[in-house]
C-alpha cells in the first residue's frame, strides 16, 4: 500500500533543501574600522595640528577641539554598524571640514607666511559646515534618502547654492572677516567685482534662509503618517538641535547663573548637543 503523506526522512529533505535554495537575506553593508573612522582621524590630526600652531591654548580651545570629533566619530560608528551610510558620511564630512576649519584658522592666527589663505580657507569650510548641517541634514534625516522624489529640486538647489555662497568669500575684496579689524586682505579679492560679489553674496542669503526653512519643513512632513520609531528618531534630533538654540537664545542669563564655568559650559553644549541627539536617534536598532 502506497503511503498517503511522505516519509519523515522525506519531508525533512525537502526542508533542508529548501532552506540550503533559498537566498540569504541581504545584511546592512558595513564599512571596515580603518575607512570608518579615517575621517576622525583627518579632523583630529587638524586639531592637534591646529593647537599646535596657537600661542595660548585656554580650557575652552580645549573642549571645542574634544567636541569636534564628536560629528566624524558618530559618522564612524554608523559606517561600521552599516546604519544609514548616506547620513555616516555626511558625518563624516562635517568632521573633517571642522578639522581642516580648525587648523586654518590656527594657521590664520599665526605668524607664518600664507597666513591670509589660511583664514580664506577657514571662512569657506565655517560656511560649507553651516550650509551642510542645516540644509543636508535635516533634508534628509533620519532615512538618508528625500522625503519623496518631489524634492529633488530642494536637493538641487542646496547643491546649487555651495558654490554660490563660497564665490563671495572666496573673491570678496578687502578683509576676509569684515567684523575682524585686524583681519587680513583677501589675496584673491576681486577689485572690480564688488558690487556684483555683495549682490550674489545678499541673493545667497536669502536663498539659505528659504532652504533652511524648507528643509526643516521636510522633517515635520516626515512626521505625518511616519511610524513610531521615525518620529522618535526625529524627536530626539530636535531636542538636540532645542538645546543647542537655547543655549544662544539664552547666552547672556546663563552666562550670569554659572560665571566663569559659562564659557567651557556653552563649549561642551555647543558641539556636543547635535552629534550626541543623532547618536542616540541613529546607532540603536530600531524596534
Amino acid at each position: 500500500m502506497v503511503p498517503l503523506l511522505p516519509s519523515t526522512d522525506t519531508r525533512t529533505q525537502e526542508v533542508t533543501m529548501s532552506v540550503i535554495a533559498r537566498p540569504a537575506a541581504a545584511g546592512p553593508t558595513t564599512t571596515p574600522a580603518l575607512l570608518a573612522f579615517a575621517p576622525l582621524v583627518a579632523c583630529v590630526a587638524g586639531v592637534v595640528a591646529g593647537t599646535a600652531l596657537a600661542d595660548d591654548v585656554h580650557v575652552e580651545d580645549i573642549v571645542d577641539a574634544i567636541g569636534l570629533a564628536g560629528f566624524p566619530l558618530v559618522g564612524g560608528l554608523l559606517l561600521l554598524r552599516g546604519k544609514v551610510p548616506v547620513l555616516a558620511r555626511i558625518f563624516c564630512l562635517v568632521g573633517v571640514l571642522l578639522g581642516a576649519g580648525f587648523l586654518a584658522g590656527a594657521y590664520a592666527d599665526s605668524d607664518l607666511p600664507g597666513a591670509p589663505v589660511g583664514e580664506l580657507l577657514a571662512a569657506v569650510t565655517f560656511v560649507a559646515t553651516i550650509q551642510t548641517l542645516l540644509t543636508v541634514l535635516p533634508l534628509l534625516f533620519p532615512t538618508g534618502h528625500l522625503p519623496s522624489r518631489r524634492w529633488r529640486v530642494v536637493a538641487w538647489a542646496v547643491g546649487f547654492l555651495y558654490p554660490l555662497t563660497a564665490a563671495p568669500v572666496l573673491l570678496m575684496s578687502g578683509p576676509v572677516d569684515d567684523d575682524d579689524a585686524t583681519s587680513p586682505d583677501n589675496p584673491i579679492g576681486l577689485g572690480g567685482a564688488g558690487d556684483l560679489l555683495e549682490a550674489l553674496e545678499l541673493a545667497t542669503l536669502l536663498m539659505f534662509a528659504v532652504l533652511v526653512l524648507t528643509c526643516l519643513a521636510s522633517l515635520l512632513l516626515r512626521l505625518r503618517g511616519a511610524q513610531p520609531g521615525t518620529r522618535r528618531q526625529i524627536g530626539i534630533l530636535g531636542a538636540g538641535v532645542g538645546v543647542l538654540a537655547g543655549l544662544f537664545l539664552l547666552d547672556s542669563t546663563l552666562q550670569g547663573i554659572f560665571g566663569d564655568v559659562y564659557g567651557i559650559l556653552a563649549a561642551v553644549v555647543a558641539t556636543t548637543a547635535v552629534p550626541i541627539a543623532a547618536a542616540i536617534a541613529l546607532l540603536p536598532d530600531r524596534d
